[in-house]
């Protein structure tokens, strides 16, 4: 399958992305899932022009990704990286196309009114939680690691160092 990295990531495509991630899994292709961005020509746009040169971009909504991904509608000759900026759209993509990686990139979620901190740069609230619980359980390991050279975390674990599983 030419899909290599799937990140949960609200930055999106950004410096970390396009440089490490990228050259990591030698990524020719993103594919920013994202219904609110997948709406708005101006910040698609934006993503497209953040990419490193070369590398082709599609900004799309949740529906449209599952599809591509169920109908094989790509070109298997290119390595593809997904970034999702919520753990629920990933889930709902897990739910929809089946397991098609083993393992999720959890990088960064900004902390916001109503979330935890997990980790420096990753805050969570009950329906992220839920969202990681069933990834678990689909047997899908989720690793938080902010670049490719760092050492990866078993995110699943975090939480529930955290206290915020409840097994």
């Amino acid at each position: 399958m030419p899909i290599k990295l799937v990140r949960i990531d609200d930055r999106y495509i950004h410096g970390q992305v396009t440089v490490g991630w990228t050259r990591a899994y030698n990524v020719n292709e993103i594919w920013v899932v994202d219904d609110t961005l997948a709406s708005n020509p101006m910040m698609k746009q934006l993503q497209i022009a953040l990419a490193p040169p070369g590398t082709k971009v599609e900004v799309l909504s949740v529906n449209e990704a599952i599809e591509k991904l169920k109908s094989k509608n790509y070109n298997d000759k290119n390595n593809i990286m997904i970034i999702v900026a919520k753990p629920k759209d990933c889930l709902r993509i897990f739910k929809e196309v089946g397991k098609f990686i083993d393992w999720i990139n959890v990088g960064q979620s900004a902390w916001k009114q109503g979330k935890t901190l997990v980790v420096k740069n990753f805050a969570v609230n009950d329906e992220d939680v839920q969202a990681f619980k069933e990834l678990a359980e689909m047997g899908v390991e989720l690793r938080y690691q902010m670049l490719p050279g760092d050492k990866p975390q078993d995110f699943y674990k975090l939480l529930k160092e955290k206290g915020l599983l409840k097994d």
